[in-house]
């Protein structure tokens, strides 16, 4: 399945409760407000296809600013379960952080020589932001397609700048191995980044690692979670 089709499928689910919610509205007219039986299952049939397409971290079609209507639809909707609606309350705000094209949150964090920097602070036409962690499989997995075109190329350039944070307190790996990431990335460790704390929500949502954002020169979220491919398509298009 294309991304098209994931809209295709994403538009149909949004209309889903439209076309169910005019039922009785013709000259049968019922007072019969519980959800149809044949509704419900095919609401459920929806919610599968969702869940693995646009929410799924292993999925390369996920896309949390295509999800933030699919929860809300989750939770108007007659025919979620309790349970899909209690997720969906708890979700709704986290994927509502950092959304596409406002600007992405700014936070501190440690370089590997013990200054501190901040996101905001690195200029460039456009900023890969990456959490991550040292050793990881996917991780050792990015830092190899960065060393390829067309990511090669716009970093040594300087149009493009990688800030590679790691987002866990424990640092003894990471100040073992952070030595070997490449010398033009700017890497540091940022412990709190993800962490909500006295009820407040995290400044980001991280669900897998790595993960990536691209940002603008002005720090605006232009993709976020998304796959190393579809950011390099993205870029190759502006260049």
């Amino acid at each position: 399945m294309d991304v098209t089709k994931c809209h295709i499928l994403l538009a149909a689910l949004l209309s889903f409760s439209l076309l169910t919610g005019c039922r009785g509205r013709g000259e049968v007219k019922s007072t019969d407000t519980s959800p149809v039986k044949g509704d419900a299952e095919k609401f459920q049939e929806w919610m599968a296809e969702r869940e693995h397409y646009l929410h799924d971290v292993n999925s390369p079609y996920r896309d949390e600013e295509a999800y933030i209507p699919v929860l809300e639809e989750i939770i108007s909707s007659p025919y979620a379960d309790s349970a899909q609606k209690a997720t969906a309350v708890y979700e709704l705000p986290l994927f509502s952080l950092n959304r596409v094209g406002e600007p992405a949150a700014d936070f501190r964090f440690t370089l590997r020589n013990g200054r501190q920097t901040a996101l905001h602070k690195v200029k460039a036409d456009h900023i890969l932001l990456c959490f991550s962690n040292p050793g990881c499989g996917a991780c050792e997995e990015m830092e190899r397609t960065l060393g390829e075109p067309p990511f090669r190329e716009m970093i040594r350039e300087g149009v493009l700048k990688v800030v590679n944070i790691y987002p866990d307190d424990d640092l003894t790996d990471w100040l073992e191995e952070s030595a070997a990431y490449p010398a033009e990335w700017t890497t540091g460790f940022a412990p709190e980044v993800d962490e909500a704390k006295d009820g407040s929500l995290p400044l980001y949502n991280i669900r897998a690692i790595p993960t990536f954002y691209l940002l603008d020169g002005e720090h605006r979220t232009i993709l976020k979670d998304a796959p190393l491919e579809r950011i390099a398509a993205y870029l190759l298009r502006e260049s």
